[in-house]
């Protein structure tokens, strides 16, 4: 027996038309929009996808063990960015840079090596980069002996 809490399954009839409307207004979004406004579209969005969902299988700055998670989902890290800087490197409190692979990597390595708070055996852990029109999805090598940037691995990239 395990003390990993085992998540809920996701139940409940997807609202389709209102996720649209999201995903048209984060298309729509002008370019000088705030990361928080894109994390706001992006919660609201998964909420509508996934209705049985609710804090804090779906939360904004949810705490990592290693900094806050833009967008958290269950197994998934979502790191925003504003408009043209999803490949913005940022450069850390200790002077070194770090890529925006590298920060969702260092989410996600942060929850792994705390796997009885956060449970996602059963489908692994993803990391998604977006600014609201482009969205890179990753699967998570949680292989500590790698490089950060090589424990994501893009699987699929969506424009809207």
């Amino acid at each position: 027996m395990t003390d990993t809490p085992t998540p809920a399954n996701v139940t409940g009839t997807p609202r389709w038309e209102p996720a649209r409307e999201i995903v048209a207004q984060l298309r729509e979004m002008p370019r000088q929009a705030a990361e928080a406004e894109i994390e706001n579209g992006l919660r609201t969005l998964l909420g509508h996808l996934f209705p049985s969902l609710r804090y804090p299988e779906i939360a904004a700055q949810h705490p990592s063990g290693d900094g806050p998670i833009d967008v958290y989902c269950r197994n998934v890290v979502f790191e925003t960015k504003r408009e043209g800087r999803r490949d913005d490197a940022r450069i850390k409190a200790d002077g070194s840079i770090e890529t925006t692979e590298e920060q969702a990597a260092r989410y996600l390595d942060a929850l792994t090596a705390r796997p009885n708070l956060f449970a996602s055996a059963v489908n692994g852990w993803r990391a998604c980069i977006t600014d609201g029109k482009e969205w890179t999805f990753y699967s998570y090598n949680p292989d500590r002996s790698r490089p950060p940037e090589r424990r994501l691995t893009p699987v699929r990239e969506i424009r809207l």
